[in-house]
């Protein structure tokens, strides 16, 4: 596992904190969630472990998913993994009462400014978006999530 970074933290926090109002409006004891783009697993992995809901996490790396299911595995969480592409997605796989995802957001011509030590722990396909259209991912996802 890797050590959080703020914004996974602020994450987590923000989920656990809607996580009871969410609860009782959809008046169940489990909620679903569906986290894109994994990585390591971090986002399931804690969620799941802190709260009574059942996670997935999908990603496109065959890696990324060996690393997040060994992580899972280590902690004695509960995940779907699905590997796939979201981008090709027309709808989910299921319903999900809450969706996360820490999508590529740093353009293709700013990797000249990226720290080289930042890619010792990220695969450049989880951080550069092309230029013409940096809000892909995170237009894909409201649109999967307008389903949900």
């Amino acid at each position: 596992m890797e050590y959080p970074n703020p914004e996974t933290e602020t994450l987590v926090n923000w989920v656990k904190e809607k996580f009871s109002r969410l609860q009782q409006e959809k008046n169940a004891r489990t909620l679903s969630l569906l986290d894109i783009g994994t990585g390591c697993g971090l986002l399931p992995i804690t969620l799941g472990k802190e709260l009574p809901i059942e996670t997935t996490a999908v990603d496109l790396s065959e890696r990324a998913l060996e690393v997040a299911q060994e992580n899972a595995k280590l902690n004695n969480a509960e995940v779907d993994f699905i590997q796939g592409d979201v981008l090709k997605w027309t709808s989910l796989p299921k319903q999900f009462d809450i969706i996360v995802s820490n999508p590529p957001y740093i353009l293709e011509k700013s990797r000249k400014d990226v720290p080289r030590n930042f890619l010792d722990y990220e695969p450049p396909v989880a951080l550069y978006v092309k230029d013409e259209d940096p809000m892909l991912f995170n237009r894909k996802i409201a649109e999967l999530a307008k389903e949900s």
